[in-house]
């Protein structure tokens, strides 16, 4: 992944309407491609994303506790 991203993060005047701005992947990170027009606003649900994290942890955690049980290599 190249740097231009964190080279150089601002890329509008604080005194004007945004023009620009970094396109950002499925996952929210940075694609080092700037696109010509503001940020659409978007709202997510904190929660929802909490929950989805939580089970994922819970999931993982769990494999690896049944391959220390079993003694399988982790």
């Amino acid at each position: 992944m190249g740097t231009l991203f964190f080279e150089k993060p601002i890329l509008n005047s604080l005194y004007d309407d945004p023009s620009q701005h970094w396109e950002l992947d499925e996952t929210g990170q940075p694609t080092q491609k700037v696109i010509e027009s503001h940020r659409q606003a978007e709202f997510k649900d904190v929660y929802a994303m909490q929950k989805d994290f939580g089970d994922k942890v819970k999931v993982q955690f769990d494999a690896m506790l049944n391959k220390v049980k079993t003694g399988a290599a982790l």
